[in-house]
């Protein structure tokens, strides 16, 4: 039986203090609904979540660059070591 996911810190039915860096993604790729999802409902923090959309939207934003930050593992990743 596979482990249960953490309990979120925060209601993540409640995005509203998240909706401009979700709208941030989804209003241009609707396609991403899952990644946003996957860091909404990590368990992590508000800080943490609201910094891996950033980092997520940010290697959307340049996809010649090849930003791993555009896997939402990894953003989350790299948002959990900045906000420490």
């Amino acid at each position: 039986m596979a482990p249960k996911a953490p309990k979120p810190i925060f209601d993540v039915d409640d995005t509203a203090e998240l909706e401009e860096e979700i709208e941030a993604i989804i209003s241009t790729r609707a396609d991403l609904v899952p990644s946003v999802r996957k860091i909404i409902e990590s368990g992590e923090s508000k800080d943490v979540a609201r910094h891996a959309l950033k980092l997520l939207a940010a290697a959307l934003a340049d996809p010649a660059a090849g930003d791993p930050n555009r896997n939402p593992s990894v953003a989350l990743d790299a948002a959990k070591a900045a906000v420490s």
